[in-house]
Formats: structure tokens, C-alpha cells, sequence
């Protein structure tokens, strides 16, 4: 509920979702749904107005470490500040994402 998706934005070859609440603290959990038609293949993801904090990775329960499979950065806006994901993954199934804030040292 502190989240909404718009969907896949083609010129930014990202799936774009936003924080529609002020609790930075609040994780993000979605699933993309993929077949042997449609597989998930290396997607990226926008959250608009996710703050400063960092971000933990759990790919359907693993834990996945910031590495060449897992990248992400910041975008500062005139909104706020943004998340940007890039993950390494190749499945015909459904993937469950679950993206944890974590504080800033």
C-alpha cells in the first residue's frame, strides 16, 4: 500500500513504481509474472520518491549481494530522490523482488 506501479516505461527501459507514502522505512515486495512467451530478462526498476537510503535485495527469498549481478543508484529530482535498480536474472517463471531500505552509514 505505500507503493504504486505505472507500469513499464519503454523510453526508460525500466519498470517505474513510486512511494506514495512518507515512511522511508516501508520495504517493497512485487512479483513479475514471467512465461516461456514472456520470460523476466535483466529488469530494471525506477521507484520514484524512495529517499536516500540504500537497498537490500531478496530474489524469490535469496538474498542477492550489490555486485555485477545487482546494481543501484541514486537520482536526485526536484520531487525528491529516486531509486534505481538493475538486476541480472534470467527466468520463465514468476520473480518475486523484495527491496528493504536499509540507513546510510
Amino acid at each position: 500500500p505505500a507503493f504504486e506501479s505505472s507500469g513499464h516505461d519503454k523510453n526508460q527501459r525500466a519498470y517505474v513504481l513510486s512511494r506514495k507514502s512518507a515512511v522511508e522505512s516501508a520495504a517493497l515486495e512485487f512479483t513479475l509474472a514471467g512465461n516461456s512467451q514472456s520470460p523476466v530478462l535483466n529488469p530494471a526498476f525506477i521507484v520514484n520518491n524512495w529517499g536516500d537510503a540504500n537497498v537490500t535485495l531478496t530474489l524469490d527469498g535469496k538474498p542477492v549481494a550489490r555486485g555485477k549481478n545487482f546494481r543501484c543508484g541514486h537520482r536526485q529530482t526536484l520531487e525528491g530522490t529516486d531509486l534505481i535498480v538493475w538486476i541480472e536474472t534470467e527466468s520463465q517463471a514468476s520473480v518475486t523482488f523484495h527491496l528493504e531500505p536499509q540507513p546510510r552509514p
